[in-house]
Protein backbone atom coordinates (compact mmCIF):
# COMPACT_ATOMS: atom_id res chain seq x y z
CA UNK A 1 0.00 0.00 0.00
CA UNK A 2 1.57 2.62 -0.92
CA UNK A 3 0.61 6.43 0.30
CA UNK A 4 0.75 9.82 -1.21
CA UNK A 5 0.35 13.17 0.57
CA UNK A 6 -1.31 13.16 3.86
CA UNK A 7 -1.48 15.51 6.69
CA UNK A 8 -0.04 14.11 9.85
CA UNK A 9 -0.50 15.58 13.43
CA UNK A 10 1.28 14.30 16.68
CA UNK A 11 4.49 13.49 17.81
CA UNK A 12 7.97 13.54 15.94
CA UNK A 13 11.63 13.47 15.98
CA UNK A 14 14.41 14.58 13.58
CA UNK A 15 12.03 15.23 11.26
CA UNK A 16 9.78 11.68 11.51
CA UNK A 17 6.77 10.54 12.93
CA UNK A 18 8.00 9.47 16.26
CA UNK A 19 5.53 8.15 19.37
CA UNK A 20 1.69 8.79 18.90
CA UNK A 21 0.33 10.76 15.77
CA UNK A 22 -3.31 10.94 13.26
CA UNK A 23 -1.93 10.39 9.78
CA UNK A 24 -4.80 11.13 7.38
CA UNK A 25 -3.71 9.97 3.21
CA UNK A 26 -4.66 8.83 0.15
CA UNK A 27 -3.47 4.78 -0.09
CA UNK A 28 -2.32 3.46 -3.66
CA UNK A 29 -5.68 2.40 -4.42
CA UNK A 30 -6.99 5.79 -4.04
CA UNK A 31 -9.07 5.17 -0.78
CA UNK A 32 -9.20 8.06 2.22
CA UNK A 33 -7.46 6.55 5.18
CA UNK A 34 -6.86 7.70 9.11
CA UNK A 35 -4.06 6.03 10.70
CA UNK A 36 -3.89 6.18 14.58
CA UNK A 37 -1.07 5.15 15.75
CA UNK A 38 2.47 4.55 17.46
CA UNK A 39 4.83 5.40 14.97
CA UNK A 40 8.84 4.79 14.83
CA UNK A 41 11.37 6.52 12.76
CA UNK A 42 8.48 7.43 10.49
CA UNK A 43 6.95 3.89 10.08
CA UNK A 44 3.60 2.71 12.01
CA UNK A 45 4.67 -0.33 14.32
CA UNK A 46 0.80 -0.32 15.86
CA UNK A 47 -1.93 1.55 16.38
CA UNK A 48 -5.16 1.74 13.79
CA UNK A 49 -7.04 3.02 10.58
CA UNK A 50 -10.29 3.13 9.11
CA UNK A 51 -10.81 3.93 5.35
CA UNK A 52 -14.28 4.44 3.45
CA UNK A 53 -14.11 1.57 0.55
CA UNK A 54 -17.39 1.54 -2.04
CA UNK A 55 -19.04 3.29 0.48
CA UNK A 56 -18.48 1.22 3.71
CA UNK A 57 -15.81 1.57 6.44
CA UNK A 58 -13.41 -0.87 7.63
CA UNK A 59 -11.27 -0.61 10.60
CA UNK A 60 -8.44 -2.72 11.51
CA UNK A 61 -6.47 -1.92 15.04
CA UNK A 62 -3.06 -3.76 15.19
CA UNK A 63 0.67 -4.08 13.94
CA UNK A 64 1.85 -2.59 10.52
CA UNK A 65 4.60 -3.83 8.79
CA UNK A 66 7.06 -1.05 6.74
CA UNK A 67 5.28 -1.20 3.80
CA UNK A 68 1.72 -0.04 5.97
CA UNK A 69 0.72 -3.50 5.74
CA UNK A 70 -1.02 -5.43 8.67
CA UNK A 71 1.08 -7.85 9.55
CA UNK A 72 1.54 -9.78 13.20
CA UNK A 73 -1.48 -9.71 15.12
CA UNK A 74 -4.49 -7.34 14.82
CA UNK A 75 -8.81 -7.07 14.50
CA UNK A 76 -10.35 -5.95 11.37
CA UNK A 77 -14.21 -4.65 11.63
CA UNK A 78 -16.54 -3.74 8.53
CA UNK A 79 -19.32 -2.18 8.71
CA UNK A 80 -21.77 -4.75 6.74
CA UNK A 81 -20.64 -6.94 10.12
CA UNK A 82 -18.11 -9.16 9.41
CA UNK A 83 -15.00 -8.83 11.88
CA UNK A 84 -11.96 -10.54 12.31
CA UNK A 85 -9.64 -11.79 15.04
CA UNK A 86 -6.00 -13.24 14.54
CA UNK A 87 -2.45 -13.19 12.50
CA UNK A 88 -2.34 -11.36 9.53
CA UNK A 89 0.80 -11.40 7.08
CA UNK A 90 1.51 -8.84 4.03
CA UNK A 91 -2.06 -7.35 4.93
CA UNK A 92 -4.12 -10.41 4.50
CA UNK A 93 -5.43 -12.77 6.80
CA UNK A 94 -2.49 -15.50 7.38
CA UNK A 95 -2.24 -17.83 9.87
CA UNK A 96 -4.42 -18.73 13.33
CA UNK A 97 -7.78 -16.26 13.12
CA UNK A 98 -11.24 -16.33 14.14
CA UNK A 99 -14.12 -14.53 11.82
CA UNK A 100 -17.34 -13.86 12.93
CA UNK A 101 -19.80 -13.60 10.22
CA UNK A 102 -22.45 -10.35 10.00
CA UNK A 103 -25.44 -13.36 10.15
CA UNK A 104 -24.01 -14.85 13.23
CA UNK A 105 -21.93 -17.86 12.02
CA UNK A 106 -17.75 -18.12 13.00
CA UNK A 107 -14.88 -19.53 11.70
CA UNK A 108 -11.95 -20.30 13.69
CA UNK A 109 -8.94 -21.70 12.21
CA UNK A 110 -6.37 -21.31 9.69
CA UNK A 111 -5.79 -19.00 6.95
CA UNK A 112 -3.80 -18.09 4.21
CA UNK A 113 -3.79 -14.94 1.89
CA UNK A 114 -7.45 -14.21 2.85
CA UNK A 115 -8.93 -17.82 2.52
CA UNK A 116 -10.05 -20.59 5.02
CA UNK A 117 -6.56 -23.10 4.91
CA UNK A 118 -5.97 -25.59 6.58
CA UNK A 119 -7.59 -27.23 10.02
CA UNK A 120 -10.66 -25.14 11.31
CA UNK A 121 -13.86 -25.40 12.69
CA UNK A 122 -16.97 -23.45 11.28
CA UNK A 123 -20.04 -22.78 13.51
CA UNK A 124 -23.44 -21.99 12.81
CA UNK A 125 -25.67 -19.12 14.59
CA UNK A 126 -27.77 -22.31 15.96
CA UNK A 127 -24.76 -23.64 17.99
CA UNK A 128 -24.15 -26.92 15.67
CA UNK A 129 -20.62 -27.02 13.81
CA UNK A 130 -18.42 -28.86 11.50
CA UNK A 131 -14.39 -29.71 11.58
CA UNK A 132 -12.46 -30.44 8.62
CA UNK A 133 -9.58 -28.82 6.76
CA UNK A 134 -10.09 -26.01 3.93
CA UNK A 135 -8.19 -25.15 1.23
CA UNK A 136 -8.45 -21.92 -0.80
CA UNK A 137 -11.32 -21.31 1.39
CA UNK A 138 -13.41 -24.57 0.37
CA UNK A 139 -13.63 -28.01 2.58
CA UNK A 140 -11.78 -30.92 1.36
CA UNK A 141 -11.53 -34.19 2.70
CA UNK A 142 -13.59 -35.40 5.74
CA UNK A 143 -15.51 -33.34 7.78
CA UNK A 144 -17.40 -34.02 11.01
CA UNK A 145 -20.77 -32.71 12.03
CA UNK A 146 -21.56 -31.67 15.60
CA UNK A 147 -25.15 -30.94 17.54
CA UNK A 148 -24.22 -27.54 19.46
CA UNK A 149 -23.80 -30.11 22.32
CA UNK A 150 -20.84 -31.82 20.74
CA UNK A 151 -22.85 -34.91 19.60
CA UNK A 152 -21.27 -36.17 16.27
CA UNK A 153 -23.66 -36.41 13.75
CA UNK A 154 -21.91 -37.26 10.67
CA UNK A 155 -18.95 -37.64 8.48
CA UNK A 156 -18.73 -36.23 5.22
CA UNK A 157 -16.08 -36.51 3.10
CA UNK A 158 -15.00 -34.05 0.12
CA UNK A 159 -13.16 -34.21 -3.08
CA UNK A 160 -13.04 -31.48 -6.00
CA UNK A 161 -15.86 -29.28 -4.13
CA UNK A 162 -18.11 -32.48 -4.30
CA UNK A 163 -20.10 -34.90 -1.49
CA UNK A 164 -18.41 -38.08 -2.09
CA UNK A 165 -19.19 -40.00 0.96
CA UNK A 166 -21.73 -39.36 4.45
CA UNK A 167 -21.71 -41.55 6.52
CA UNK A 168 -24.14 -41.04 9.87
CA UNK A 169 -23.75 -41.87 13.10
CA UNK A 170 -26.40 -43.47 15.09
Amino acid sequence: MLLSGGMYYGESREGQRDGYGLLYCISSDGNQRLFECEWVDGLPIQGGWIVVFQNKWEKFEGQFDHRYLRTGSGKQQHEYGDSYQGEFKDGLQHGQGKMVYAKGDMYDGQWKEDNRNGLGKYTWQDGRYEIGNYGNDEPIGVHKFFTKDGTLLFYRTIEDKKVVKIVEVL
